[in-house]
């Protein structure tokens, strides 16, 4: 999985992890690191264009042997079917991550303590957000106005 996500996939997978865990697949992420990469199974799409290509290069192959010069020309530009890019899509961690729901973890008295004419208390609810807010990378769609309206 690493050769294809790339450092996109430590971003997933570190934050659960041991410390000693995280050592032992870094160490396994770097034997890896500058291997290509090879793609074993195709699409359907991908497996009828290398069926297509393969008999027009057949063709191609055989226009050639038969000495036709102008079909061999002909023969010759339609071998040219591209295939996809050969570099493997980029991967973005954010995309790979659950949406958290973080409105039913703040406290329930947030707008009170916000309020509050003490500036410990004021803190302390702060505190307590940032701490949940710190833990979800990616927000659920929700609505979040009354909350920034605190």
């Amino acid at each position: 999985m690493y050769k294809w996500m790339g450092d996109a996939l430590n971003t997933v997978l570190f934050p659960d992890l041991k410390p000693v865990q995280q050592k032992d697949l870094t160490a396994a992420f770097e034997k890896v690191k500058g291997e290509p990469v090879e793609q074993k199974r195709y699409t359907k799409t991908q497996q009828f264009e290398i069926a297509r290509r393969e008999e027009q290069e057949a063709a191609a192959a055989i226009l050639a042997a038969s000495g036709s010069r102008e079909n061999s020309f002909n023969a010759g530009e339609a071998v040219d079917v591209e295939m996809e890019e050969a570099n493997p899509p980029k991967f973005d961690a954010y995309d790979l991550m659950d949406p958290v729901d973080v409105l039913s973890k703040f406290p329930s008295d947030l707008k009170s303590r916000m309020g509050s004419s003490k500036w410990k208390d004021r803190k302390e609810a702060l505190d307590e957000v940032h701490e949940v807010l710190s833990k979800a990378p990616k927000l659920a769609t929700d609505d979040y106005s009354d909350f920034l309206s605190v």
